[in-house]
Parts: structure tokens; sequence; C-alpha cells
């Protein structure tokens, strides 16, 4: 079996997994950056940063789902809620006919100023949902000391940080402003 997603899911580290993934297209100007291993972030952002123009972002291609499904006979997609993008039509469109339906909506979970205080109330925002030491895993984008602040609080409340960092993607580099962070976790 193979476990298929686009590159909203911001996985970056999936070597070792039998995972296939598709890019998303983050689009500025006449650049074309594909959210792949090979993209170059901080070049999309100083585009992004003094370009004044209309910015888009594109689903991957029927073509580049396929080459995603790679040859398994068994294929598990996840693709990003219909709502938000095109993907998933893309998506129906390699695979032929796809039953399930993704539903969901982002909302913000709260209002603050400032990093330290945005942190804390992350970490309580665990502590409601439960969490207990489950898998978690902080991306950011161009914020690498805010992460590690963050694991550091994280690991002083609950004992222990049993996750990793990563650095956002494209497609999370282009929705989430410089020096976002974002997180996800097992309850």
């Amino acid at each position: 079996m193979r476990i298929v997603t686009d590159s909203s899911a911001n996985i970056v580290d999936y070597k070792d997994m039998n995972l296939g993934v598709a890019p998303l297209h983050v689009i500025v100007g006449d650049m074309d950056y594909v959210d792949d291993d090979m993209v170059d972030i901080d070049a999309m952002q100083k585009k992004l940063s003094s370009y004044k123009g209309k910015t888009s972002t594109a689903s991957p291609s029927p073509e580049e789902w396929e080459r995603a499904f790679g040859n398994d006979d068994i294929i598990f997609c996840i693709t990003i809620t219909s709502g938000l993008s095109g993907t998933y039509n893309s998506d129906l469109a390699a695979k032929g006919k796809y039953e399930n339906e993704h539903k969901g909506t982002l909302l913000p979970m709260d209002k603050c100023r400032g990093e330290k205080k945005a942190l804390n109330k992350l970490v309580n925002h665990l502590k409601k949902c439960g969490y207990k030491n489950g898998k978690i895993i902080i991306a950011h984008n161009n914020n690498e000391t805010g992460a590690e602040e963050l694991s550091k609080l994280i690991e002083d409340e609950f004992g222990l940080f049993n996750g990793k960092i990563n650095k956002t993607r494209a497609l999370c580099s282009y929705y989430a402003e410089p020096g976002s962070i974002l997180i996800g976790f097992e309850a």
C-alpha cells in the first residue's frame, strides 16, 4: 500500500516511507514555484516580497498525481479539502472514481500580540486539546528560533518534546507569512 498526499501536508522527510507527494504550485508573475524537494523557498519569498502583481497557487496536475501514485496496487490518498483548493478535483481526474468527501474549516484559535504570548497560547491550546506527549511537528517559515522556543515550552510543560522541527515548504510558506509557526500533533 502507498500513501499519497499533496505538498500542503508539508511532509519534508519521507524517504523511508512508501509515500508519494503531488506538488502544488505557487505562481508569482511568470514564475512557477513547484512545491517539491527542489524548490528554492528563499528565492520564492524574495520574489513575493518585491512582486507587485497578482500571485496565486495551483493544484497538482493529474499527471503529477499519477507520478505520486507510482505502481502500487493499493493507494490511500489524502488531499487538501475541496473547499480550499482544486487539488481534490485534480486527484479525482487522476484516480478515476474517488468517493470520500473532505470537509474542514481553518479557523484562527486566538488573538495575541507578541511571539512569547503566542507560543504560550499554543502550549495552552495543546493542554485544552488533551495533548499527552503524542507526536508533534513544528513547521516554521524562517523562524527556527521561535520553533525551538516552542519545543522548549512543550518540554517544560509536558516533560518531553516528542517531535521534530521542519521548515515550511512552498505552499505553507506562501500562505503563512515569514516568521510564522505551524503545528500538528496527536492528542
